[in-house]
């Protein structure tokens, strides 16, 4: 028979596994978001300034804050990339409770829910950089405690999957038919249980 573990080395192993399941269930740092903070630092809604961010920005806000990773290929998420963000939730919303990760779009469907009226070929690939800007730029949520020196932090992108039919260039389309949205699953998972506000005050 082996000897029980040690007090303190217990008691490490339990902090261990507590600090392990912090990681693995960020809910803290996603109800702790503003989503205005996030709508603020994430998009940027002079498309003349969106094209000066680039590589990694940091913001913090006394013992949390968060790292905005541009996509170095499509750019900083700008005016288009919101509007298509919050056709996404409006889908979702309009499939009901308990809210699919995946939402499916005509490119007609999405346009008009996007606020465009023409549908021609440069709206299409603007929608197809957009998308791809919310998909590649990525947040880093991060939240110190009370010393300031230990932290913990989540990084993800709001949409983590897309799926297109089109015609042209796979890399870059002249027309897209429809589109295929999937919105990451904490992001998803929080808002079930209400602890996420939907942009545009869309959902509960």
């Amino acid at each position: 028979m082996t000897n029980p573990l040690p007090h303190k080395q217990k008691i490490g192993l339990d902090n261990e596994a507590a600090d392990i399941n912090a990681i693995s269930k960020p809910d803290s740092l996603i109800e702790e978001l503003q989503i205005v903070r996030l709508e603020g630092r994430y998009f940027c809604f002079d498309r003349h300034e969106a094209k000066n961010r680039v590589g990694v920005l940091q913001y913090r806000d006394g013992n949390r804050g968060m790292v905005i990773e541009v996509s170095p290929r499509y750019g900083h998420p700008s005016i288009l990339a919101y509007k298509v963000l919050q056709a996404v939730f409006r889908k979702v919303t309009l499939e009901g409770k308990p809210y699919p990760d995946m939402v499916s779009f005509s490119y007609r469907e999405l346009s008009r829910m996007a606020g465009r009226d023409v549908f021609g070929g440069r709206d299409s690939q603007q929608l197809y950089e957009a998308i791809r800007q919310l998909e590649d730029t990525k947040i880093e949520l991060f939240l110190y405690d009370d010393s300031g020196n230990v932290f913990r932090s989540f990084r993800f992108n709001l949409i983590i999957s897309s799926g297109f039919i089109g015609s042209g260039e796979v890399t870059s389309p002249t027309r897209i038919k429809a589109a295929a949205l999937t919105l990451h699953p904490v992001i998803m998972d929080s808002m079930r249980r209400g602890h996420f506000a939907i942009f545009n005050g869309v959902g509960a």
